[in-house]
């Protein structure tokens, strides 16, 4: 009979145990989930941080010199992330509907307007997306060009999102149709 209650003692030690450790997996499992949740949450909070930088451009009349503003951020943004491109990298495209032209006064102080063909959007609208053709123009805060692109009138035609992280990857841009002579020739 001792031996019995032995046996029974150790069966129900083992049923205990067996309970116990059952438990503690579940809760580690658990909490494993909610900590899961919690990443998830925080992450999804830094890529709302992070798009909302560039969702204050998704509006129309916006001026150039916020797109100038806006390409020296993302400029700055792929540099930072330069090694992390496929997620980060963001592309801001500009189509002009008139060329960009050079205003300057002459001795008579009569406004005379110059086109370099620095760079043209002659031949219907131009895109402004390649690195090269943004130095041509705001490379040189002194020209001209610059002068000229920072009156112009954007509207925002689009952002696009990369599938992969949810961040802002692409920003569209279209000068607006009113802009017009008088107003580029505005302070001359």
């Amino acid at each position: 009979m001792e031996n019995a209650s032995k046996a029974l003692l150790m069966a129900g030690g083992m049923l205990i145990a067996l309970v116990i450790l059952a438990l503690l997996v579940y809760v580690a499992g658990t909490m494993s989930d909610v900590l899961q949740v919690e990443e998830d949450v925080e992450e999804t909070q830094k890529v709302e941080a992070y798009n909302k930088e560039y969702l204050s451009y998704d509006r129309k009349l916006i001026r150039g010199t916020e797109i100038i503003s806006l390409v020296n951020k993302v400029k700055d943004n792929n540099e930072k992330y330069s090694e992390l491109l496929d997620e980060y990298e963001i592309k801001v495209n500009v189509r002009l509907k008139f060329d960009l032209k050079v205003y300057t006064r002459n001795s008579k102080g009569e406004v005379e307007v110059q086109n370099r063909n620095l760079w043209s959007a002659s031949a219907g609208s131009k895109e402004l997306s390649n690195p090269n053709e943004y130095k041509k123009i705001l490379g040189d805060t002194s020209s001209g060009e610059f002068k000229d692109f920072k009156r112009r009138l954007f509207n925002c035609t689009g952002i696009t999102f990369n599938e992969k992280s949810g961040r802002v990857n692409e920003l569209n841009f279209e000068e607006s149709e009113k802009t017009n002579e008088s107003d580029l020739m505005e302070g001359f």
